[in-house]
This record gives C-alpha cells, sequence and structure tokens, in this order.
C-alpha cells in the first residue's frame, strides 16, 4: 500500500537530519582518516560497503 503523504500536495518531506551536527561531521571524518591509513597499511578494513 503507497503512503497517503506521498501524494499529498501539503506534505513536505524531508530525510532525516537528526544526527548532522559539527560533532557528527568530525567523528565521520576521523573514522574514514582512520580506515584510509588502515588500509594503507594493509590492516583489515571493518567497514567496507559496496
Amino acid at each position: 500500500k503507497e503512503n497517503v503523504l506521498f501524494g499529498n500536495p501539503k506534505a513536505i518531506l524531508t530525510p532525516h537530519l537528526g544526527a548532522s551536527t559539527a560533532e557528527a561531521s568530525i567523528v565521520v571524518a576521523e573514522m574514514a582518516a582512520n580506515q584510509v591509513a588502515d588500509v594503507l597499511q594493509n590492516n583489515v578494513e571493518i567497514h567496507v560497503v559496496n
């Protein structure tokens, strides 16, 4: 069954942004940098998603 909000011209749908904070951005950047360093040092990568 299709959600009735999708066809409602008065509904405005937006993505969830609850975790979009400056602190969260810093943590994500640090995690990405650490993962790149791990790969370059031939360590096992645990957060790979294709």
